[in-house]
C-alpha cells in the first residue's frame, strides 16, 4: 500500500489514533489484581493523563513521518520504489548517513536514553498517579520488546538491547519512588 508521505501524520499509513476517553475500562484489571499481591499503596480512583498521552501520540508519530519521509527521499533519489528496496542493498549517501548516525546517537531522537525516557513518560502518564500500575506498564513494555525481538528472529539489534535495558532500569527507580 503507497504511504503518502505529504499526509498529516494522523492520517499516516492510514493510522488513527483511537480516543482513549470512550475506550472501556474492565471490571477488573490486570493492574487490580497484581495490586493485591503488591506492597505499592493503590488509588482509589485511576486517572491517567490524557492530555499528555496524546501529546506524546503525536509528537511520535511526527518522528516516524519525518523518518519514513527521510528513507523515502533516499530510495527516491536512487531511483529504487519503497517496496523493491528491502532485501536488497541501497547506497546511502553521507548527509543521509550523517542525518541517521544523529538520529541513533546518544543525544539523538532515536538514541537509547531518548526512547527509554518516552516508554518510561508514556508508561506515567498512563498510570495517572497509581503506583500499583507500574507492574502492569513494566510488563506490557516487555512483551512489546518480545514482539520486536520475532520479528528480529529472536534477538534484537544492540541498540534496542540496550534501550531494553535502560528501559528496565528506569522502571525500577520509579518503582522505587513508592519503596
Amino acid at each position: 500500500m503507497p504511504v503518502n508521505m505529504n499526509a498529516p501524520v494522523s492520517t499516516a499509513a492510514g493510522y488513527k489514533a483511537p480516543d482513549l476517553k470512550e475506550t472501556p475500562q474492565p471490571e477488573t484489571s490486570q493492574a487490580e489484581k497484581a495490586a493485591e499481591t503488591t506492597s505499592l499503596p493503590k488509588k482509589d480512583t485511576f486517572s491517567p493523563d490524557l492530555d499528555k498521552i496524546n501529546r506524546m501520540k503525536t509528537e511520535n508519530l511526527n518522528n516516524i513521518a519525518a523518518f519514513k519521509r527521510m528513507v523515502y527521499s533516499l530510495l527516491k533519489e536512487q531511483g529504487v520504489k519503497f517496496s523493491e528496496a528491502f532485501g536488497e542493498q541501497i547506497e546511502i549517501d553521507e548527509s543521509t548517513r550523517l542525518a541517521a548516525q544523529q538520529a541513533i546517537s546518544e543525544d539523538g531522537e532515536w538514541g537509547v536514553e531518548a526512547v527509554s525516557n518516552r516508554l518510561l513518560e508514556f508508561a506515567k502518564a498512563l498510570a495517572g498517579d497509581d503506583p500499583s500500575k507500574i507492574e502492569e506498564l513494566r510488563d506490557a513494555v516487555k512483551a512489546g520488546f518480545g514482539a520486536a525481538a520475532k520479528v528480529w528472529g529472536g534477538e534484537m539489534p544492540g541498540i534496542t538491547q540496550q534501550t531494553y535495558a535502560r528501559t528496565m532500569e528506569l522502571f525500577d527507580e520509579w518503582a522505587a519512588e513508592y519503596a
